[in-house]
């Protein structure tokens, strides 16, 4: 399926469906296209573009809207994503802005891009949407809720939203909520995690590592919110100027992102491979801009060209003001 960079808007689905997304199973695969202020629930694997992957997606978003998985069932568990629910297959060049949430009874799993990755590839790809948990068992991950893909890493990937966790075992990361065993390089979080229960867990780029140790070149903002009864030091932290500064993109995050200017993400690196799209959200917001100035001005002449026709009908009159 190619969206061919078109938006889609106004999808709501109920907590009806286990597998509900967009899409609610993608074997194939699924580029360029935008959900913009869509409602996508469900009560096991939900995301924005399809609740399980084991295809591709590539250049797909989430804008503005909610992805939320809800099962009171015992011993059920649920998995949100951004993008996708579930993930055992590759993401790429994708991002959330919506909120992402998740609960149960159970466990409960919530991530900006991919709520639970089993054995799958996210590169190029960020959230900068809210995401929340709760449950028993609660996990919560900027980019990606749970991780346990030792085949594939996942690299050049950043979070910049608010995460938060709550349950009797609860943990919160910046990029990853809970990392099994899988492998992470060139990522960054600056929102703050917050890890609430009787056992919380939080860290600012992985709240949780079970088997998880293949990382490099992972940092966190110093400054950012970090809240939990364990601390997972896991990560460098930064200052926030350094974050801003181009030697950090060099040396720290290497080729896959770059530095603009304040106005776009707070100064903070971006990745490559999404200037396309920020550039052109930027076009087309002068663009409106434009056509409201341009709307006026022909109101106003057209007012002026009915109070004083002998004015604007002469070139000669300099009276035109």
């Amino acid at each position: 399926f190619n969206g061919m960079n078109h938006s889609i808007t106004g999808i709501r689905t109920d907590y009806q469906k286990e597998v509900s997304g967009l899409f609610g199973v993608n074997n194939g695969i699924i580029q360029n296209v935008k959900l913009v202020a869509n409602n996508i629930n469900g009560k096991q694997f939900v995301g924005g573009v399809a609740g399980y992957n084991s295809g591709r997606i590539e250049g797909s978003c989430n804008i503005q809207g909610s992805v939320s998985a809800e099962n009171n069932v015992e011993k059920n568990y649920v998995s949100a994503g951004g993008v996708v629910g579930m993930n055992n297959g590759t993401i790429s060049r994708s991002f959330n802005q919506g909120s992402v949430s998740s609960k149960s009874f159970s466990s409960s799993y919530a991530g900006g891009v991919v709520g639970w990755n089993i054995a799958g590839q996210i590169e190029n790809s960020y959230n900068g949407g809210l995401v929340s948990s709760q449950s028993n068992h609660s996990v919560a991950g900027g980019v990606v809720g749970v991780t346990a893909s030792s085949r594939y890493k996942m690299e050049n990937i950043y979070n910049t939203g608010s995460v938060s966790s709550r349950g009797n075992n609860s943990a919160a990361g910046g990029v990853a909520g809970l990392n099994i065993s899988g492998k992470m390089q060139y990522a960054y979080n600056i929102g703050s995690v917050i890890s609430e229960g009787n056992v919380s867990k939080a860290g600012g780029v992985v709240g949780e590592i079970w088997g998880g140790r293949g990382m490099q070149n992972i940092f966190y903002n110093i400054n950012c919110e970090i809240k939990g009864n364990t601390r997972c030091e896991e990560g460098q932290k930064i200052e926030p100027e350094d974050m801003k500064n181009e030697n950090f993109v060099t040396t720290g995050l290497g080729n896959a992102f770059i530095k603009l200017n304040e106005k776009i993400n707070d100064g903070y690196p971006i990745l490559k491979s999404s200037c396309k799209s920020i550039f052109k959200s930027m076009i087309d917001s002068y663009v409106k801009k434009l056509k409201k100035i341009q709307e006026k001005f022909y109101t106003n002449y057209d007012i002026c060209r009915r109070l004083y026709p002998q004015n604007l009908d002469d070139p000669n009159n300099n009276n035109l003001e």
